[in-house]
């Protein structure tokens, strides 16, 4: 074994294959510069990652067998080993990596300065109003509606992401501080935003109370305070409700005329949606246990209320998640063909459902559908532009394509949203 060791060694096997490394990174980074000014079909960067990694075990094949003389190329065994000059061309590919890690690291450096290239969807750079929207808390005799209250915070902190020039805070972030009851004003410098929502629900029998205020993070007044006593349907309408007066009350801020349309795919099954805001906590626990535990019970929502487009949107996102949490390879496209049914079916119930498009897109990718991925990750940051989690999916796809000027570019906008959500400071540090 010491002695193919040391053949492949003296052979510059390992050199050559590290220069290729290195000078493949560089040729990717500069495909990714010019691809967009160039005007170069989309397909043109994946079929150069496909060559690369094609070529890669050829070039180590070929270093092996072949030697480079002062007679042109030669077969290795052909040449006497008192004759060889591997050991200058060793120097000479020592050379060629250092000068390929020297060009890695002034782009480094440039992306740190520049901050990248600007994607379209980012040209339009407005100063935006920002809110973090706390859980709320549960105020009901039993003490086991705390899910029911993480729910009403986060599909309000959805339907606010759809709100263009509002910085949404994170549900990673905003929820750090459950259970706590720090000044407001300190969570608004923790999470720079300018205002807080925070409220509370109250259940009894069929009936609920959800009290939302609206403060400033900067003086600690109220800006807007509301009490809704309703019965336990049309869930989804109070949130609404409440989502377009924290709108309306931050218009002034937004500098805007009107508002967006905020509809979310809801559902008037109480029972489908205590079952989908459970689903949705075991989700967020992330690990292949419970990302196929709340997969199956989005499935068990979806027999309940057919007709619920979130719900059928979560399934889809669970079954994209999976193939990177487990399992048997051959579970691979299974799980990727059920996630895109659902997403299909999510958007066909409402086709404004960024979280179908987005989920669709990662789909896409690991269905090697190029250019579908790249629309769907368009139609999904067009409806939702300050949704953290839909950022760091798009982060994902460009890092997927070794495309790492907007990896960074994407990942740091979720991050700047959520930066305590692991999968943000993660990858953002990679």
């Amino acid at each position: 074994m010491s002695n193919v060791f040391s053949e492949l060694k003296r052979r510059n096997v390992f050199r050559v294959g590290i220069a290729y490394v290195v000078v493949s990174w560089v040729i990717l980074q500069f495909v990714a510069i010019v691809q967009n000014p160039l005007n170069l079909p989309e397909w043109f960067q994946p079929v150069t990652i496909v060559f690369l990694t094609i070529g890669f075990p050829i070039a180590l094949v070929l270093s092996w067998a072949f030697e480079l003389t002062p007679e042109g190329l030669k077969k290795t065994r052909h040449v006497k080993k008192h004759l060889s000059i591997t050991t200058q061309t060793g120097r000479k590919l020592d050379f060629i990596i250092i000068g390929a890690l020297l060009v890695a690291l002034g782009y480094f450096i440039w992306e740190r300065q520049t901050g990248g290239p600007v994607s379209p969807e980012e040209t339009e750079v407005v100063r935006e109003a920002s809110i973090a929207i706390l859980p709320f808390a549960d105020l009901s005799a039993a003490g086991d509606q705390e899910y029911f209250g993480d729910g009403i915070a986060e599909e309000l902190l959805t339907v606010l992401a759809k709100v263009p020039n509002l910085k949404v805070a994170g549900r990673t972030s905003s929820f750090q501080f459950k259970g706590q009851a720090p000044d407001l004003r300190a969570i608004g410098e923790t999470l720079g935003v300018e205002h807080i929502l925070e409220g509370s629900v109250r259940t009894e029998g069929n009936q609920v109370r959800i009290t939302a205020q609206l403060v400033n993070a900067g003086d600690g007044f109220h800006v807007w305070a509301e009490t809704y006593d309703r019965e336990m349907t049309g869930i989804f309408a109070i949130q609404d409700e409440i989502a377009e007066n924290i709108a309306t009350a931050l218009l002034g801020t937004l500098g805007a005329e009107s508002l967006p349309e905020t509809r979310s795919g809801g559902t008037e099954n109480i029972e489908a949606y205590n079952l989908y805001l459970q689903a949705r906590q075991i989700l967020h626990l992330r690990g292949a246990d419970n990302i196929e535990k709340a997969a199956k019970l989005f499935e068990a929502v979806t027999v309940l209320d057919p007709e619920f487009s979130n719900a059928w949107s979560a399934q889809a996102r669970a079954y994209g998640l999976l193939p990177s949490y487990m399992i048997k390879a051959g579970d691979f496209l299974a799980l990727l063909e059920k996630g895109k049914k659902a997403a299909d079916k999510a958007l066909e119930l409402d086709p404004a459902n960024a979280e179908a498009y987005s989920t669709l897109s990662a789909i896409n990718l690991g269905m090697y559908e190029w250019q579908k991925a790249e629309i769907n990750n368009a139609r999904a940051m067009a409806l939702a532009p300050n949704d953290a989690e839909i950022a760091n999916f798009i982060g994902d796809h460009y890092r997927n394509l070794f495309d790492t000027k907007n990896a960074v570019k994407w990942e740091g906008r979720a991050y700047k949203l959520d930066p305590l959500h692991e999968v943000n400071s993660r990858e953002l540090a990679i």
